[in-house]
């Protein structure tokens, strides 16, 4: 069982200054710090002594970066006083603790406090909110990059798409947005009704990125018969401007006769398709 004993040997300290020391608001390692001063200096009845970096990261069980930062501080604030910066070959470091209280900077401290550095975690929370995505800023990357017509129900697609990479724990860049946009793009081929199956298709499987649509063979059937019926569309459209029907242009403003059917394009690559051919075959014997 220990029992201390001051006839074993002691540091006097005033009490008077023992009082100011515990209303000073150290940290724990500063004031492990300048107990070690007091007791290498006062306990030996010395008013300085040297003391190595290694004396201090022996008796203190924290990082040496610790030790530096605390050591910074109590000098900042005139605790304790360098009194001679050691060689460390030849000798250490020689301290002093400034017993004279009145000159105690304690304000320094507390401005040291106010300035820090935000943690990892503040930095983080900081990110990730300039990284939220509304459907607002969606409908103008969109439309910036006139990848798509401004559509109500790829937007809300594509919001489903973030928050599920959100809820994962893996949130959108406005860089990572505009690259998934731009993949949307190619596996869709600008088809907007495709683009929203294949972000669907995403969000049920929690998928990071967008692969292209696994079609069933009823599923591929209706995708070519909507290709079709567009495709059918568009030439009527094209007919009948040629006619000079200026309604149907007023009420279709979205297409140009002057382009090429698009949407034939589309079901002819559609076709070419080698999965596409098979799995149409496969539905055309069961028929």
């Amino acid at each position: 069982m220990a029992s201390p004993q001051k006839e074993n040997g002691y540091t006097a300290i005033a009490n008077e200054l023992l009082e100011k020391i515990i209303a000073t608001g150290l940290n724990g390692t500063e004031l492990a710090i300048m107990l070690l001063v007091l007791r290498k200096t006062y306990g030996y009845h010395k008013k300085q002594d040297e003391i190595s970096l290694s004396q201090f990261t022996k008796a203190i069980p924290v990082s040496k970066m610790a030790i530096c930062s605390s050591l910074k501080t109590l000098q900042l604030v005139k605790i304790l006083i360098l009194v001679k910066k050691g060689n460390s070959l030849k000798c250490s470091n020689l301290w002093a603790f400034n017993k004279n209280y009145d000159e105690w900077q304690l304000v320094k401290k507390t401005k040291l406090v106010k300035i820090s550095t935000p943690t990892s975690k503040d930095f983080v929370t900081q990110l990730v909110k300039k990284t939220l995505h509304t459907k607002e800023t969606i409908q103008k990357k969109i439309q910036k990059k006139g990848i798509f017509k401004k559509n109500t129900d790829l937007t809300i697609a594509l919001t489903g798409f973030i928050e599920m990479r959100r809820k994962i724990k893996k949130p959108l860049t406005d860089r990572a947005l505009d690259l998934a946009i731009n993949k949307l793009k190619e596996l869709s081929s600008g088809d907007i009704d495709l683009a929203i199956q294949i972000v669907d298709q995403s969000v049920l499987c929690n998928w990071q990125s967008f692969y292209a649509l696994k079609q069933s063979s009823t599923n591929i059937v209706d995708t070519l018969k909507s290709y079709l019926a567009k495709a059918k569309k568009k030439n009527e459209y094209q007919k009948r401007m040629k006619l000079g029907d200026y309604n149907l242009m007023r009420v279709n403003s979205d297409m140009n006769d002057n382009e090429p059917n698009e949407y034939e394009d589309q079901t002819i690559k559609f076709l070419q398709d080698k999965t596409i051919q098979t799995k149409l075959s496969k539905y055309v014997r069961n028929k």
